[in-house]
């Protein structure tokens, strides 16, 4: 038969606990060091706590050197309400019960204290364990990716602001320590493609002066646009041979690749992300 732990009520300035029975109370290693008046049944006075940390408030049941409480328990998939509307288009009533609700008393083990101390200690040393495994893993794919990739690496390093794109792939290689022949290949074409911008960019400088009328050839490296009060503007951008950024505004004047011998004005001399933009308007296509 089950020892009961039996309760003691709280009181104004007392939490529940839970006293043990006198049929079983010698089993109990906290109160084995018990001397003089603390052998009183009275001071045999034990606080109990769920897994979870918080202390018990209902009766305590003894199983040998186990101590456990019965808990009231539903189905896991409705939480005891037999359906859901949310399931109304193919039957309201839960599978998982039969639409019971599935109640049912289950038994939970409870601790003392120092128990539950001990436990969480070897929970929080196994935990840690696991990590530093995992760390040391990812140190050492880390390690293996930047060995293997060395050149790739230091290309993809002279990149100045490299793009979505790279940093996606370069977090997936050192995290796997591992790349593609494809991602390779991928991550050299954008890292040398970005670095000819980068290139380009460094020599760009303003054409004419602001009020003139220029003539230039270039070739279309961008096309976009925005909504205004006024319609969709058409932002085009240029870059001739020499390098030069020329960036238009207004009506579309070509798409991306087309190479076009242009007359404009120049509007502005501008600059973005440290890159000189000669800003053009009223252009005629040649």
């Amino acid at each position: 038969m089950d020892g009961v732990i039996r309760t003691r009520p709280a009181t104004e300035n007392a939490h529940m606990v839970a006293i043990i029975a006198p049929e079983w109370t010698a089993a109990e290693k906290h109160n084995a060091n018990l001397t003089g008046a603390e052998k009183l049944l009275d001071q045999r006075v034990v606080h109990f706590y769920r897994r979870t940390g918080y202390e018990v408030q209902d009766t305590v049941y003894a199983d040998g050197k186990k101590r456990y409480i019965r808990v009231e328990k539903f189905c896991k998939r409705c939480g005891g309400k037999g359906g859901s509307e949310a399931w109304k288009h193919t039957g309201f009533t839960c599978y998982e019960c039969g639409g019971t609700g599935g109640r049912y008393i289950d038994t939970e083990y409870v601790y003392t204290a120092d128990q539950l101390a001990k436990m969480n200690a070897r929970q929080d040393a196994a935990r840690a364990k696991r990590q530093a495994a995992a760390d040391a893993k990812a140190a050492e794919a880390l390690l293996n990716f930047k060995t293997t990739y060395a050149d790739l690496l230091a290309k993809i390093q002279q990149v100045k602001s490299p793009s979505d794109f790279i940093l996606k792939v370069l977090e997936k290689g050192e995290k796997y320590g591992t790349l593609s022949d494809r991602q390779v290949e991928a991550l050299n074409s954008a890292a040398e493609k970005a670095l000819a911008r980068q290139q380009a960019d460094e020599v760009s400088t303003w054409l004419g002066k602001v009020g003139d009328r220029i003539t230039f050839t270039a070739t279309i490296t961008f096309v976009t646009g925005f909504d205004t009060q006024f319609g969709y503007t058409t932002v085009t951008g240029l870059r001739d041979d020499d390098g030069n950024m020329i960036v238009q505004k207004g009506v579309s004047i070509g798409d991306k690749g087309d190479r076009l011998t242009v007359t404009a004005t120049v509007k502005e001399h501008g600059e973005r992300n440290g890159v000189k933009q000669t800003i053009i308007s009223r252009p005629k296509i040649k």
